[in-house]
């Protein structure tokens, strides 16, 4: 069921119409949170191999100072890290949404509701990149833990928890939606496939005779 459901959403990909259900769904939503996870992943690497290099060239500073240099190492990867996160979440934008689209469809919703999420996104990402510049001075200039926290406080406004957090809540509350068990205006319901009986197998009988054979 999951590379089914891979293959068929890869191959509906610019598909707005019709309707799937939950399983067909959720399976593809593993999928691409697998992938975002690999790409994160390798992604920390270059990030960490670049911060293990500064800080052991700082390693012979005071537990409690912060070093100019690895806060500049840090404000300076400020800036690619969110040219990643752009790259990342648009991809992941462009490879779901027509599924979800389909999902409220299934749900009894129309497709329009997709929007909002995906604008979110977008103001999220948008939000982020012009407070990129106040950030990366922040941290460039820091001389003390109480500024770093100052700066990551800006970092999650209100309004970026918001922009951050809606679009998952509005995902997940509309991708468990039950489907509607009737046909709708974007297509047939199609009941989940029964179970198939299990069928015991006839055993052969050897009769005495033949076993001593």
């Amino acid at each position: 069921m999951f590379f089914k459901s891979i293959k068929y959403n890869l191959a509906h990909i610019g598909d707005f119409f019709g309707r799937d259900d939950r399983a067909t769904f959720w399976w593809y939503v593993l999928f691409l949170v697998a992938l975002q996870f690999v790409a994160s992943l390798v992604w920390g690497f270059v990030v960490a191999a670049r911060m293990i290099g500064t800080a052991v060239s700082e390693a012979g500073n005071a537990a409690d100072e912060v070093s100019p240099p690895m806060m500049q190492s840090v404000a300076d990867m400020m800036m690619p890290q969110l040219i990643f996160s752009i790259i990342m979440m648009v991809a992941i934008l462009l490879l779901l949404i027509a599924s979800f689209v389909r999902r409220l469809h299934d749900a009894g919703f129309p497709g329009w509701i997709a929007l909002i999420p995906a604008a979110m996104v977008l103001g999220n990402l948008l939000t982020s990149y012009l407070m990129m510049d106040q950030i990366r001075d922040t941290l460039a200039s820091a001389t003390s833990p109480e500024e770093i926290e100052a700066a990551a406080f800006a970092a999650t406004s209100p309004l970026q928890l918001l922009l951050g957090w809606g679009p998952y809540l509005i995902v997940l509350v509309f991708g468990v939606w039950p489907s509607q068990k009737h046909d709708n205006r974007w297509g047939a319901y199609v009941p989940p496939a029964a179970p198939q009986p299990k069928v015991d197998r006839p055993t052969a009988h050897i009769s005495p005779e033949h076993k001593d054979r």
